[in-house]
């Protein structure tokens, strides 16, 4: 039996048990009520020739980054970049 146990929230593994481990993946649910993940839509307009991220998004990761570390100090965070550009 395969068991995950890493992910304090179940939805954090759902995707990849869904889509890589065939739902074999024995989960444990999770108490907490804010969502595990989230999505920022940034409008920002890319030059032309420009590759990579907008500077407007890069502005508004950076905020976001801080604004969680003074928050939750002793919390992790991770990022996930759509690309190795936006990376």
């Amino acid at each position: 039996m395969s068991w995950h146990y890493r992910s304090t929230d179940e939805r954090l593994i759902a995707f990849s048990n869904a889509q890589i481990y065939e739902s074999k993946l024995v989960t444990f649910p999770g108490a907490l009520v804010e969502p595990p993940i989230g999505h920022v839509l940034v409008d920002g307009v890319a030059t032309p020739g420009q590759g990579g991220s907008t500077p407007t998004e890069v502005h508004e990761v950076v905020r976001l980054v801080l604004e969680y570390a003074v928050e939750r100090p002793h919390e992790s965070l991770g990022v996930i970049a759509m690309s190795d550009k936006h990376a």
